[in-house]
């Protein structure tokens, strides 16, 4: 009976230590967890609002584009980071913005028309997508008609209106109305050897208004037999032409340096 109860006591006293050595390890385990969770989540600062940067991003962002020359003209893919300019930053930016260049196709358009004055049509699109300048293009005309009469009872405002200007010109005058919208600035007529209309050789007039129609000065019989002429000092808004007349076997295209700036391309067949 004693070693009973002695064998009894023992295993009261050892399943005790176990039982103890299992809730310290319990509480052992369950301590980093507890910790854990007692851990306050820090939140963050909130900022208050700069008034300057506030005042900045409310004014429009100015972005700095690289361009290259090798392009011609065209912005290059890289752009500088965009900068929020404070209001006396961006009014000096604005005063010393330049001028937006043109931009280039990666292929050159072909455009094929039935009638040879829906090249306008074209045209005008280049010119608003900028990828054709504004002011001062070149025309190389391969052509057995020169295409250079007036369009003498229409308004001459009407070549800053496309749908006006479109149909109010045919296939034999839609050239000189780009002219005194400052669209082109030269002519190259390359024309076959039997075409007479206007003799060979470098000519300059003025293309003008005058009592709200399109005139020249030009003194040559293509014109005055068409009663286009004016003279210079009755042209208002005169823009100058340069015009050029020759035959495909004559004129040396390598050596116009002018035309290495760009020029446009029209061919009737």
């Amino acid at each position: 009976m004693e070693a009973s109860t002695s064998d009894s006591t023992e295993r009261q006293k050892s399943a005790t230590e176990c039982e103890g050595t299992a809730e310290g390890e319990e509480t052992q385990t369950k301590s980093p967890t507890d910790t854990t969770r007692q851990t306050p989540t820090t939140q963050p600062e909130e900022v208050e609002p700069d008034d300057k940067a506030q005042q900045g991003a409310d004014e429009p962002t100015t972005t700095t584009t690289t361009t290259t020359e090798s392009n011609n003209g065209q912005p290059s893919s890289s752009v500088g980071q965009a900068v929020a300019a404070a209001p006396a930053a961006a009014a000096a930016s604005s005063s010393s913005k330049a001028p937006p260049k043109s931009r280039s196709f990666e292929k050159i358009p072909i455009f094929v028309v039935e009638d040879h004055h829906e090249v306008l049509t074209f045209l005008y699109r280049c010119l608003g997508s900028k990828h054709l300048p504004l002011h001062g293009n070149r025309i190389v005309h391969f052509d057995s008609h020169p295409d250079m009469c007036i369009p003498k009872h229409m308004p001459a405002n009407y070549v800053f209106h496309k749908d006006y200007l479109l149909d109010s010109i045919s296939i034999e005058n839609w050239l000189m109305p780009t002219v005194f919208a400052g669209h082109v600035e030269r002519i190259v007529w390359i024309k076959p050897p039997w075409s007479d209309q206007i003799p060979k050789g470098k000519f300059e007039f003025h293309v003008g208004e005058f009592e709200g129609s399109i005139r020249t000065d030009s003194t040559l019989e293509y014109f005055v037999s068409e009663g286009c002429y004016q003279p210079e000092e009755k042209l208002e808004n005169r823009r100058r032409l340069r015009l050029e007349v020759c035959s495909v076997e004559e004129y040396p295209v390598a050596e116009d340096t002018d035309l290495a700036k760009g020029y446009i391309l029209d061919i009737d067949l």
